[in-house]
């Protein structure tokens, strides 16, 4: 459709979850919180927290949820020190290709 005078009409383009954008935030691998969140799914499409656990996150890639992890970065952390948390991370759900992760200092 039209998005008014002088913009252009642009096609949405696919995310692979379902609309509308639902998140529920605040997970974490406290005792009961996975199972609480695994409910959520299919109504929620986006969760953001703190688990460390690539099982349930993979879990949820499998069933079209998109896992927000939410990485604590205590403030004047270096660079060297963000990256490394974040690297940590990603490596756990995404393998060793996250240790590729550019630290473009500019």
């Amino acid at each position: 459709g039209a998005a008014g005078p002088g913009v252009p009409s642009m096609p949405p383009k696919p995310c692979g979850c379902t609309r509308p954008f639902i998140c529920m935030y605040g997970h974490s691998d406290n005792a009961g919180v996975t199972d609480a969140f695994r409910k959520l799914v299919p109504r929620i499409n986006v969760i953001e927290g703190t688990s460390r656990n690539a099982m349930f996150i993979k879990e949820l890639r499998r069933r079209k949820c998109i896992y927000a992890a939410h990485v604590n970065s205590p403030p004047g952390a270096s660079l060297d020190e963000l990256v490394k948390r974040w690297r940590a991370h990603l490596r756990m759900t995404w393998g060793q290709t996250a240790g590729r992760i550019r630290r473009d200092r500019n």
